[in-house]
């Protein structure tokens, strides 16, 4: 039996470059592929700005007076921040809270920070959760970052622990326990742990410690996991080359056959 060898390369090429695409786990949002800058922003605290910097590395400057030192849910809401949507361009749905935190402990979910003022309080995550038996059910839960300069996973170091939450917009409590006792939480009779919500958005915040002095942030890149396809730490790729990647692929492997049927 004789063997196409163009082909069986082709194949051989094709299949382990869509194996290792396919193991991809993240997408990093930088100034360089522009997805920094193409992330939203929201300003909810009084005087609150948020601003995109161009530079090498371009960055988002994150800026709140973080003055309400009394009051909830308005301390918590003293905040500016960038927010990453579910399914935005080039990210994977964001899933359940069970999911994402699994992401974050992988080490697929991070930020970093380029500077810090003044310091003593850092950027942290928040991640918003929506019922999935009711979308009108929303609660958005702060996570501690690792507190330091660089990078800042989810669920990882002092991130293992949840904050605060917010239900509804308007029922504050304090939590102040790991994640896993988090997720074992039912506020709604009848509903799903909050293991099984659904991320519908996570943002990234500077404010809302009522420390009654100004923090500001730098954030230079944003990472969330990635659809199959993307490669680490890139955005993903377009259609087009993944159907050309196919094609190839497979037009290698049914020249194999044909010539496999030959004598």
């Amino acid at each position: 039996m004789k063997t196409n060898k163009t082909a069986l390369i082709l194949s051989v090429v094709g299949l382990t470059t869509l194996s290792l695409s396919l193991r991809a786990q993240t997408v990093t949002f930088t100034s360089d592929n522009g997805e920094l800058q193409g992330l939203s922003s929201a300003t909810p605290g009084t005087g609150a700005t948020a601003s995109y910097v161009n530079g090498s590395p371009g960055y988002w400057d994150l800026s709140s007076p973080d003055d309400v030192v009394n009051g909830e849910p308005q301390k918590f809401n003293d905040t500016a921040m960038i927010l990453v949507n579910n399914g935005y361009s080039g990210s994977s749905p964001l899933g359940t809270l069970n999911s994402l935190l699994g992401q974050g402990a992988a080490g697929n979910v991070s930020f970093n920070i380029l500077s810090m003022k003044p310091g003593s309080q850092y950027a942290y995550w928040d991640v918003l959760l929506t019922d999935p038996n009711n979308a009108a059910n929303t609660m958005v839960i702060n996570a501690y970052s690792d507190n330091q300069l660089g990078a800042n996973p989810l669920n990882q170091g002092e991130s293992v622990d949840a904050s605060t939450e917010l239900l509804n917009g308007t029922t504050w409590s304090e939590l102040f326990e790991p994640w896993a006792a988090v997720e074992t939480n039912a506020p709604i009779a009848g509903d799903p742990t909050l293991a099984d919500w659904n991320v519908s958005q996570l943002s990234i915040s500077v404010g809302g410690w009522g420390s009654g002095s100004i923090q500001d942030a730098e954030i230079s890149s944003v990472t969330v996991p990635g659809p199959a396809g993307a490669p680490i730490g890139d955005s993903a790729p377009d259609t087009v080359s993944t159907l050309v990647l196919l094609m190839i692929t497979f037009g290698g492997l049914a020249t194999l056959r044909l010539r496999s049927q030959r004598v």
